[in-house]
């Protein structure tokens, strides 16, 4: 192959014949014509046509974040730091960014389902637009089409559009930034080089350390986009690092130095600098976030319902891990095309060994692709499958770019594009072969795919074909995102779960990895387990209907049991406060979700999951004696679980459990509503000497961390009873509408019907081997005999 088979530089037109001699019959025009810029603009406004449509179906999507937006348009404290309740008492444990838009949009149009997920909806669109625009300027009008067109129709990126969940506004800050940074390189301007290393910060502001992934694509884009000397090399990479962390640190310096900020949720101590560094952080990666050794989730088939039997905790982390169903159906539709394109990229920029905007850009692109892909696939802490839309964009510009190198290239380019087509129809097939619906696309969608694979190859060796080359790439194109954009079109049909956004066929099958569970031969190494995970998949039936959620859940770990609030008791909490910030304290967001929706002002003491340090005695018989609170939730129907593996420890939930229930008194709700509450309220006016004192008597807490009921205890190091993660086990219960009483007040009981139904759904936080200490034996298991063995299991409560 000569030097110049697959060079993409613009050139006047040629025609390009059998020679293999470069071609440039898409240049890319010195301006945009009208006629161009229409074309972009009606992709942008179909994404957002498809991403709004419909979008009332979905609620208010995650009800945590929904609840913390509605808190944040009642007074300026809340929106500035973010806070989770009305009163300013806790944070959810994630930066406020998203959450800004999402409440500016509510206190603009009202506070309702649509105006909660619009900013979601418009910034899909905006990334799509700008990821256009951002491929068009480097590679050319074709090129940039087919990455916005690709982008649009990657169901995964339309999912989190349609969500309260940040991460459609952190792929709109990935792409925002990749767009500055091309044009630092078309430029040499440094103050884009700033604005790049700006976006990344704003998108730490959204969820975090997950945008700082893109850095270093950045940094090569400049050093391989633009010929100048290193100083000024040094002063653009500079830029953008110093301007990430400009932005970044202004936040965590609100948090951790203002006496007026909340509890940050999610942290041991209560400090963004906590945050970033460990739940949200290194714990995400290497799987340390507060609970016991590092562990992926069980892979395969099984998993977490609510979404058809797919495992939304991404399965054993390896290799093959994206291809996993949840996530391969997602995003990875064209991922041998995006491969074959960035392996001919990289040949021709050796080859070239020049630095200019096609090479910065390839670098971008690529970089951004395989630092996400390999962090995605061996992350050891909480992972759930919708984190993948980060990577859609990466994947979608490299697609734009593989299109460009098959137009301007020569007789290997098109060939090495019939393989990746060839490829790609393979892949396809695999990923049709996993579900039951749709079963005319295991047909059409090869086949297209075949006949598009033979086309490209007449071409390579017919100039007679070369009139062809646009519906041949037209064509090839549609035959790829044919099956993605039927995912599409189911999502516009049926709500997604809340929680779990995805967008899938209503019909799923149980089906695990590829072919018997991964790959043939055992699968994807680390990708799953062979035959499907464990037996039996996912529950049967495939999971919850409808759009499943957070409402009335218990809170995991929290000790405070399961069980939402009825209505009617919180009317009457409410008609009995005047003064008081707030009406209720509960144990978890999960008991605090639909009431701060519904414009109760409740306060979670645990935050998400209830493990939270947040509450600690001194600063409860505070709340109390200064009239801010009066009102404290217990368990319903017994004292709640212990804390077991979650993070947090939260003083113990039990422990303030024993407080309240040794210093308050129980509410008399017999004549509340129809009196069939089964909620604990304790009235503690007056009552914070005697809490202060119980908290002082108290026995060592009940959970597994270190604190002993003072508030000062840190996350615990081990994991709960038996080894059994209670928190995440509860929560994953919960969420699939497994009754989780099973597990109050101890290990669970093997035998007990409802745990082996959870020990299949919920596999990862089971320990290895059973429960250690004899607690219970697994289905099946004789006395005395050793239980199978598995991979690691997760340790950690699951924040979205």
């Amino acid at each position: 192959m000569s030097e110049d088979t697959l060079t993409i530089a613009a050139e006047p037109n040629v025609s390009a014949g059998t020679t293999g001699r470069p071609e440039s019959l898409d240049p890319v025009p010195p301006a945009l014509s009208g006629r161009g810029r229409l074309i972009e603009a009606a992709i942008a406004i179909a994404a957002l046509v498809l991403n709004a449509w419909n979008l009332s179906i979905n609620g208010y999507g995650n009800a945590y974040y929904a609840a913390a937006a509605r808190s944040m348009t009642s007074s300026w404290h809340n929106f500035i730091y973010g806070s989770y309740d009305a009163g300013g008492f806790i944070t959810p444990d994630k930066p406020p960014f998203a959450l800004w838009v999402q409440a500016a949009s509510a206190k603009v149009f009202g506070y309702s389902s649509w105006s909660l997920l619009l900013p979601s909806a418009v910034a899909g669109a905006l990334a799509v637009w700008l990821l256009t625009i951002t491929v068009r300027r480097v590679w050319g009008r074709t090129a940039g089409i087919a990455a916005g067109v690709a982008l649009a129709l990657t169901p995964m990126m339309f999912a989190v559009a349609r969500s309260s969940n940040p991460d459609a506004i952190l792929v709109l800050m990935l792409v925002a930034a990749a767009w500055a940074t091309e044009r630092a390189v078309a430029t040499n301007t440094l103050r884009w080089s700033a604005a790049a290393g700006a976006l990344v910060g704003l998108g730490f502001l959204t969820k975090m350390l997950a945008a700082a992934v893109i850095l270093p694509a950045l940094g090569l884009a400049v050093l391989f986009g633009v010929s100048v000397s290193w100083r000024r090399h040094a002063a653009h990479i500079g830029l953008i690092g110093a301007a990430f962390v400009a932005v970044s640190g202004a936040w965590v310096a609100l948090m951790d130095l203002s006496p007026n900020s909340p509890f940050v949720g999610g942290s041991t101590d209560g400090s963004a600098w906590n945050l970033v560094f460990g739940y949200n952080g290194f714990g995400r990666v290497f799987g340390n976030e507060g609970g016991g050794a590092p562990g992926g989730g069980a892979g395969g088939g099984g998993g977490f319902a609510g979404a058809g039997g797919v495992d939304q905790f991404g399965g054993t982390p390896g290799i093959g891990r994206l291809f996993n169903m949840g996530m391969g159906d997602q995003v990875m539709w064209l991922s041998v095309i995006v491969g074959v394109s960035l392996i001919a990229g990289i040949l021709t920029a050796v080859r070239r060994r020049r630095r200019d905007p096609q090479t910065g850009s390839l670098a971008l692109f690529g970089v951004w692709a395989v630092l996400t892909y390999l962090l995605f696939a061996y992350s050891k802490g909480i992972f759930h499958n919708y984190y993948v839309s980060a990577l859609a964009p990466a994947m979608a510009a490299l697609v734009g770019i593989g299109i460009a190198q098959v137009l301007r290239g020569g007789r290997p380019a098109r060939l090495m594009a019939a393989a990746a087509v060839v490829g790609t129809a393979v892949v396809e097939l695999i990923l049709l072969r996993r579900v039951d619906a749709f079963s005319w696309l295991r047909i059409v969608a090869p086949v297209a795919l075949a006949l598009v694979a033979i086309a490209l190859v007449l071409w390579a060796f017919s100039e007679s074909m070369t009139r062809w080359r646009y519906v041949t790439i037209g064509a090839g194109l549609a035959a790829g995102l044919i099956a993605p954009a039927m995912w599409i079109g189911s999502g516009l049909t049926h709500a997604q779960t809340a929680t779990f956004p995805d967008a899938r066929p209503a019909v799923m099958s149980n089906g695990g990895g590829f072919p018997g569970g991964g790959f043939p031969g055992g699968g994807f190494p680390g990708g799953g387990y062979p035959g499907g995970g464990l037996p039996g998949g996912g529950l049967p039936g495939g999971g919850l209907p409808g759009t499943g959620g957070d409402g009335g859940a218990g809170a995991p770990g929290g000790g405070f049991g399961a069980g939402g609030i009825d209505t009617s008791v919180l009317d009457y909490l409410q008609a009995s406060t005047t003064t008081e910030t707030w009406i209720l304290a509960v144990g978890s967001s999960m008991q605090a979700d639909t009431p701060i929706i519904e414009g109760y002002r409740v306060m979670s003491m645990g935050g998400f999951s209830g493990s939270d340090n947040a509450m600690s005695a001194e600063r409860l018989a505070g709340l109390v004696r200064t009239g801010q609170l009066r009102y404290v939730s217990g368990s319903s129907g017994g004292p709640g679980g212990p804390g077991g593996g979650a993070p947090g420890g939260f003083a113990g939930g039990s422990g303030v459990t024993t407080w309240v229930a040794s210093a308050c008194t129980v509410v008399d709700l017999s004549s509340v509503g129809d009196g069939t509450s089964t909620a604990v309220i304790y009235d503690c006016a007056g009552k914070a000497d005697a809490i202060l004192e119980a908290a002082k008597n108290a026995p060592a807490s009940t959970t597994t961390g270190t604190g002993t009921g003072t508030g000062t205890g840190t996350r615990p190091t081990g994991n709960g009873p038996g080894g059994v993660d209670m928190a995440a086990l509860q929560e994953c219960m919960v969420a699939q509408g497994i009754d989780a009483s099973a597990l109050q007040g101890g290990p669970p009981n093997f035998a007990d019907p409802a745990v082996q139904e959870a020990m299949q759904a919920c596999a990862q936080y089971l320990p290895a081997g059973g429960p250690a200490g004899g607690a219970g034996q697994q289905p099946g298991q004789q006395p005395g005999q050793q239980p199978a063995q598995r991979p690691g299991a997760a340790t950690t409560t699951s924040s979205p």
